[in-house]
């Protein structure tokens, strides 16, 4: 009686002991990404990613993509800690694609800011589009479930197929003869990423999308 019990007392310590291992194991999952991301909201199977527009207007002088993606970091309508980039190209340094139709092939992509097959919320927690296996959308996804916003014209640099049009001198310009191809955040088909080219002197506002 008494070896019986030691041997389920030995049962219920392995027991506990594995448990105990488990989960160890489930609070380091992705360890890296918490180490990467420190200040982002921790989510294992994130399938989510949000795109805001900025409080801030700017001439087509964003200094490169990169200066476009010091903007959205610092905007005021930026919503958490994750890291957020801009929603814009100049064909080389940040493409969906250089060739034509940019929804058929990723095998050129250059510091693509969407992610391929995930759903993307505006500010308003509302579902807008799913990416496809690119990372772009396909022209049978339109319209947009929700509209990205209430009222702003945005720099994008894109053509209607997501390669590169009028991008301001590679946005370094607000001169009067140069042009950048902008968005509208109201609507729901391809023109919300071109809606046609404007002046670079005008002043406009930039999707930025989670990453």
């Amino acid at each position: 009686m008494i070896k019986r019990y030691s041997n389920l007392l030995s049962v219920a310590r392995l027991s506990s002991f594995i448990v105990a291992v488990f989960l160890s194991q489930c609070q380091n999952y992705n360890l890296l990404e918490k180490i990467e991301n420190p200040g982002k909201a921790f989510s294992p199977q994130k399938n989510l990613y949000r795109i805001f527009l900025t409080a801030a207007t700017y001439t087509g002088n964003l200094s490169g993509v990169s200066g476009a993606d010091a903007k959205c970091m610092s905007d005021g309508n930026r919503p958490d800690n994750s890291i957020y980039k801009a929603l814009i190209t100049d064909g080389t340094s940040r493409r969906a694609c250089s060739g034509y139709d940019c929804v058929a092939s990723n095998a050129d992509q250059n510091d693509w800011v969407l992610k391929p097959s995930m759903q993307y919320i505006n500010g308003s927690n509302q579902p807008v589009f799913f990416t496809n296996v690119n990372g772009t959308i396909d022209a049978n996804a339109f319209p947009l479930t929700n509209a990205l916003g209430g009222g702003k014209n945005l720099w994008t640099g894109f053509t209607v197929s997501w390669s590169v049009s009028s991008i301001c001198q590679v946005w370094t310009s607000a001169n009067v003869g140069d042009y950048g191809v902008y968005g509208v955040d109201t609507n729901v088909d391809m023109t919300f990423l071109n809606s046609g080219a404007i002046m670079c002197n005008s002043t406009q506002s930039l999707y930025c999308v989670e990453q």
